[in-house]
């Protein structure tokens, strides 16, 4: 019966590493797209969020 379960359920704290890993990879790019149409403050802002994150 433990083996039914199993595969029903997945806990969040597995996942959150993973999503912390992806909202600083989010930060990365937004800081590129920021890069690409001159907005360097917010392409700065944008990295140290990522650097902080990761």
């Amino acid at each position: 019966m433990k083996e039914e379960q199993s595969g029903k359920f997945f806990p969040i704290a597995r996942l959150f590493p993973n999503l912390i890993t992806l909202l600083g990879l989010c930060a990365g790019l937004t800081s590129i797209k920021f890069t690409f149409i001159g907005k360097w403050e917010s392409a700065i802002v944008f990295i140290i969020i990522a650097a902080v994150i990761d």
